[in-house]
């Protein structure tokens, strides 16, 4: 019997209002059981507090022991002030092939004001078909994404090339006639 165990939980980004790029991010793990063969970790957004459209996959190491396992990606982008799902899942044969850690923590919430939501350890057995809300454990990971810089930063720091090309130029230049 294929045993599709979905685990999900939701986080919401912070507030940069030039949105982020995600670069990662890890999972804790009990050690695997039954020689498992493969382990897939994607980005959902929100579909009215459930895992909705696949955004990209995030790559790694099947994670066969016990501990932290990272996994990246490159190119997700993520809007300010939004909520996004990680769900990590396991099509192998046999059941719990990968224990990953929960918690029972409240609402985790960074410093630049990222938040892990509380009662999302959403699980599913139909491929991602249909969700449950577990409540009240979800899953332990962080998330890594840089910031990206709004238009007006872009022009900015353009504007400060150029001045230092031109600067640059008009030293090179005064050296010549000298």
């Amino acid at each position: 019997m294929n045993q599709d165990n979905w685990n999900a939980t939701s986080f919401t980004t912070g507030a940069n209002a030039g949105g982020y790029t995600l670069t990662g991010a890890t999972f804790s793990f009990a050690a695997a059981s039954n020689s498992p063969s493969n382990f897939e970790a994607r980005i959902y957004d929100d579909n009215s507090g459930e895992p909705g459209n696949s955004l990209g996959a995030l790559t790694g190491d099947l994670p066969l022991t016990a501990g932290n396992h990272a996994f990246s990606t490159t190119g997700i982008s993520l809007s300010a002030n939004t909520t996004y799902f990680v769900v990590a899942t396991s099509t192998d044969t046999g059941i719990n092939r990968f224990r990953q850690n929960l918690t029972a923590s409240g609402t985790e919430t960074s410093s630049d004001g990222w938040t892990i939501g509380n009662q999302a350890h959403v699980l599913t057995e139909d491929q991602g078909a249909s969700w449950q809300n577990e409540g009240g454990q979800s899953l332990m990971f962080s998330i890594s994404a840089t910031p990206v810089p709004e238009p007006h930063e872009y022009a900015m720091f353009v504007g400060l090339g150029l001045m230092g090309f031109v600067a640059a130029r008009r030293h090179l230049v005064s050296k010549a006639l000298s």
